[in-house]
């Protein structure tokens, strides 16, 4: 490794990781909890900053 160089790593959280996170953090709002219009839920901010 050497400055300047650039490294990239992706994660796809599934369903079931949202829902469980929701029962943990006790945060489930709409957004979380439903998928929106494009079949999708949106992952918790708190969840992803954890990683």
């Amino acid at each position: 490794m050497k400055p300047g160089d650039v490294f990239t790593w992706q994660r796809t959280f599934t369903e079931e990781e949202i829902l469980q996170f929701a029962q943990l953090s006790g945060d489930k709002g709409r957004h979380h909890m439903e998928r929106d219009e494009k079949g999708q839920l949106m992952v918790h901010g708190l969840f992803t900053f954890s990683f």
